[in-house]
C-alpha cells in the first residue's frame, strides 16, 4: 500500500485491515448500523491490543505489583 509515493507504516495498514474487516462483518450482520459498531468495536480492539503489547514489552510491571531483580 502506498500513500502519496510513499509506504504505509505497518501498524496503521494494520489498523485499517482489521477495522475494515470487522465493519464489514458487521455490514453482514445488520447492514450500516452493524458496520459502524464493527468499526468501532475494530478500532478499540486495536486499542486494547496495542496497550497490551506495549506493557509487555516495555519491562513495566504489572499495576499493585513489584518487579524483582
Amino acid at each position: 500500500m502506498s500513500i502519496n509515493g510513499g509506504a504505509w507504516p505497518l501498524h496503521a495498514a494494520a489498523v485499517a485491515v482489521l477495522v475494515a474487516g470487522y465493519g464489514w462483518l458487521g455490514s453482514v450482520v445488520d447492514g450500516a448500523f452493524g458496520a459502524a459498531v464493527g468499526c468501532a468495536a475494530g478500532l478499540i480492539l486495536c486499542a486494547l491490543l496495542y496497550l497490551l503489547v506495549e506493557s509487555a514489552v516495555s519491562g513495566k510491571a504489572p499495576r499493585g505489583g513489584r518487579r524483582r531483580d
